[in-house]
């Protein structure tokens, strides 16, 4: 049998996981590592769409949150003017999560912490929150 890749998979659905007819059958034959999984109802106000549906991946690193900034759509008017224009670009989806993580790739890109230690990433997520 291969050796199970280290690098993420992302599976993402905009329907429940509990509507899903073939998921007790494929989750038989499937093996894994660590699974990161997000369920939770879509934001108010939010077009309920795969693009919004955490978690979201970007190399090896997974994103995701549970809950809902207040302010939102002014979080994400400000917050657009302070990432890079690469970040900018790679937006697919309107959630709150995805502005955050596109915050949170930015800072890691500009050497903000160690992306080496997991004492390093959490350096860099607070960074993130206290820009927030």
């Amino acid at each position: 049998m291969p050796e199970i890749s280290p690098v993420p998979a992302l599976f993402r659905s905009a329907q429940p996981v509990w509507t899903w007819p073939s998921l007790r059958s494929v989750s038989l034959l499937t093996r894994t590592g660590p699974v990161f999984a997000h369920v939770r109802a879509a934001s108010e106000g939010l077009e309920v769409s795969e693009a919004n549906s955490p978690p979201l991946l970007v190399g090896p690193y997974l994103w995701m949150h549970n809950g809902a900034l207040g302010a939102h759509a002014k979080f994400r008017d400000g917050a657009r003017r302070f990432l890079s224009f690469g970040s900018a670009a790679n937006l697919r989806g309107t959630t709150d999560s995805e502005q955050l993580f596109a915050l949170f790739l930015d800072f890691l890109a500009q050497g903000s912490g160690s992306r080496d230690s997991a004492s390093g990433l959490a350096d860099i997520i607070r960074k993130t929150l206290r820009f927030l």
